[in-house]
């Protein structure tokens, strides 16, 4: 009789195959799905880049509609409160998974001494915005902090932002007596998308999107 392995050997070499082939399988699966997705933001944002004047296009905006600091008898804080409305672009890629980030900037100057400026605050917060499709809900999170607050429903969510308190830019402030001026901004963080999107967001409009200094003084 001629010598040659067991039986099971060969069985299993064909189990550890297959298994193999279908792990392949679910990994060309799964790469397809999301060139898929990729494919749909891209051409999204590409299509505002080449200059459509949709209605859509027409109402994207981003505003600081208020900013204000407010002292309590423990301490004494910054917030601020926006007006935005995203582009198809931009809610097509919240909606597929992808999170939108706000970069809102402040600042705090004591002009007293004029010409000389005093910078008594200057800072940048980051704010992450996502969808969870499983649940159905929008989640604010202050990436500084890790905070995270969930929403029932995209409007939900514009309206948390755009009545006080809004976002909470600076805590524990101590301020000194003179004549303070203070402003505020936002944006929307490019640099935090995948890099396969951040091209295309540079060239679209609807990505570009950036308010105005919102500017008041403090006193005097």
């Amino acid at each position: 009789m001629g010598a040659g392995g067991p039986l099971w050997s060969s069985a299993s070499a064909r189990g550890r195959g297959r298994g193999r082939l279908l792990l392949c399988q679910v990994a060309e699966n799964t790469m397809i799905r999301l060139s898929h997705i990729v494919v749909m933001i891209l051409a999204a944002s590409l299509s505002s880049a080449c200059g459509s004047e949709t209605a859509g296009d027409r109402t994207v905006m981003l505003e600081v509609v208020n900013a204000e600091v407010q002292r309590t008898d423990d301490t004494t804080v910054l917030n601020a409160q926006l007006r935005y409305r995203f582009g198809d672009a931009v809610l097509d890629a919240m909606r597929h998974g992808v999170p939108v980030t706000l970069l809102v900037e402040a600042r705090i100057v004591n002009r007293s001494n004029r010409p000389w400026l005093e910078v008594v605050l200057r800072t940048r917060r980051l704010y992450r915005l996502d969808y969870h499709a499983l649940s159905s809900r929008y989640v604010l999170e202050d990436v500084s902090s890790g905070e995270q607050t969930t929403y029932s429903s995209y409007l939900a969510l514009q309206d948390a932002l755009a009545r006080p308190p809004g976002l909470r830019l600076a805590d524990d402030l101590s301020l000194p007596e003179g004549e303070l001026v203070g402003s505020v901004r936002a944006r929307l963080y490019i640099e935090d998308l995948p890099p396969a999107m951040r091209l295309s967001a540079y060239l679209s409009r609807e990505w570009r999107l950036s308010s105005e200094w919102y500017v008041w003084t403090l006193g005097g």
